[in-house]
This record gives structure tokens, sequence and C-alpha cells, in this order.
């Protein structure tokens, strides 16, 4: 109110409807429409638990959530941050090659850094549980399905960003529309299979897959990345969390072979360990991403 009134003091008259505002208005429609349906597309298997499996199991799979969202933090922040650079250079008119490292380089780096912590927290949290919440035990499983696929959704906070500035809205519902659908036949099917909470937690990371890699691939062609360039990014991003995924389907046969269980304390070493060997590989080329790139501190390209 104090502002306004200085600025109605010293001749400013406020421009009502003007071509720009509804113009501004319009895109605020637009983006509160796709975040409604972010927010549609992150419950739409919380619904289907409720409704098919009951309260209970609802709660279970709110913890498994939960340690997916600690995860989901740190994507986030980045996008956060990368997002005002990200607009700033298309308003500079930037090459597409300098707006392409913008999305290039935090994903590369988010899709080795990811599933490290994935792995460890999968691997570690069945004997965590185990000790500190038994009674959450259900949990665990649909909990580590969930971490392991979700590097590749990460990837939406980058290109996400991308497709907006360059007026694709209309684009990123249509995804989401077609990931919700997705999400409710798979997991529904899942249900009716008798696949319980591991059912749709992976149909979950089934849509995880999809939508995350579908809005890599639309952000490229949105920079006018050609269709080999587009392929080798995607296995770039794909490849460490299958790798990471495999690591832990053969943490699990080597438990087969000892005896050991997941839950008991050599077990969660063995699995700890096996996985942080497995992550040599990841946290190698997590370190030279970091050391031979200025990708925090680098300024906006210029023109």
């Amino acid at each position: 109110m104090i502002v306004a009134w200085n600025a109605l003091g010293k001749g400013y008259r406020p421009v009502i409807f003007s071509r720009r505002l509804i113009g501004l208005m319009r895109l605020g429609v637009s983006l509160l429409w796709i975040t409604s349906l972010y927010v549609l597309l992150a419950s739409v298997d919380r619904i289907i638990v409720l409704k098919w499996l009951g309260p209970k199991d609802l709660g279970y799979y709110a913890i498994a959530l939960l340690a997916v969202s600690l995860m989901a933090f740190i994507p986030g922040a980045a996008g956060t941050v990368f997002s005002p650079r990200i607009m700033r250079a298309y308003g500079n008119g930037s090459r597409t090659s300098d707006i392409g490292n913008f999305i290039k380089k935090p994903i590369l780096l988010l899709s080795t850094t990811l599933p490290i912590m994935a792995g460890l927290g999968a691997a570690a949290m069945p004997y965590v549980v185990f000790r500190l919440l038994p009674s959450f035990l259900p949990a665990v499983f649909p909990a580590q399905i969930l971490l392991l696929s979700y590097t590749p959704y990460a990837a939406r906070s980058f290109s996400g960003e991308i497709l907006i500035a360059s007026k694709l809205i209309v684009r990123i519902a249509t995804l989401q529309l077609i990931g919700l659908a997705l999400a409710v036949i798979v997991d529904i099917v899942a249900v009716d299979m008798g696949m319980g909470l591991a059912g749709i937690a992976s149909g979950t990371g089934l849509v995880y897959w999809f939508f995350g890699v579908s809005m890599v691939i639309m952000a490229l062609r949105a920079i006018d990345a050609g269709y080999r360039d587009i392929a080798v990014f995607i296995i770039k991003i794909i490849v460490p969390p299958v790798w990471m995924i495999a690591v832990m389907l053969f943490g699990y046969f080597v438990l087969t072979l000892t005896g050991y269980k997941d839950v008991s304390m050599i077990g969660g070493v063995l699995m700890v360990g096996i996985v942080s060997l497995a992550s040599t590989p990841l946290i190698i080329s997590t370190w030279r991403q970091i050391s031979s790139s200025n990708l925090i501190i680098a300024k906006t390209p210029s023109k």
C-alpha cells in the first residue's frame, strides 16, 4: 500500500488490461494449469492406494514417498537456482548451444549423483527401518523401487524450464495428461494382478522414466539438438540408474547365496559395501564433471 501510494504521488498511473498485462495473465494461468497437473500426477498413485488397498497401506506408501521426497529436494532446489538464468539467456537471445548447457550439464550431474544416493539409501533402508521402525517394514520395498526409479524424473526440473521459456507449455500439459493416464492404467492393472504396494510403486517408477525421458527429449528438440545427439544424451542419463538397479539385484543375489537377510547387520553392511564399491565409476564421473566445469557459478551466456 505504501509503495502504491508513493508511486501514485509521483505521477505513475496503473495500466489496467494492457496487452502486455493480458499476456502475463495468460502465461500465469498456463503455469498454474501445469502446476496443478504436476500435483495430480504426483498424487494419483496415493489415490489408487487409498481406493483399492486402504488407509493402512496408504500409510506405508506415504513413508516410501517420504524417502523419495528427501532426495527430490536436490533437483528441485537446483532447478530453482538455474531457472532465472535460463530465462535470462532466452531473453538475451543467446545461442542454443549455450542455452543447452544450462540443462545438459546439470542433468548429467544429477544422473550420476542421484543413483549413488538412491543406491545407498535403498541398501541401508531395510536394516535401519527394522531397527528403528519395524512396524513399517512393508514400506521398504516400495521405497526402494521409487528411489531407484526417480533419477530420470528429476531431469524435469531443468527440461521444464526450457520448454516454458520456449513457450511450449501445451506440450508439457499434453505429456502430463499422457503420464497421468499411463499412471492410472498401470497402477490399476498392478492392483488387479495382486502386486500390492510393490506393483503400484513399479507403475509409478515406470511413469517417472517415461515422463522424465520424454521431457528431456522435448527440451533438447526445443534447442535444435539433432536426433543423434539426443539419443547419445539419453543413453548417458539412463545408464547410471540402470547400473544401480543391476547392482542392487546383484547385492540381493549375494545375500541369497550367503544366507543373510537385508534386515540383519551383516546383510546391511554387505549391501552398503557392494553399492559403495559399484558406485566408484559414478563417483569418478561426478568428480570429473564438477572439477572440469564451472557449472555452479557459471554466468549467463552472452549473445
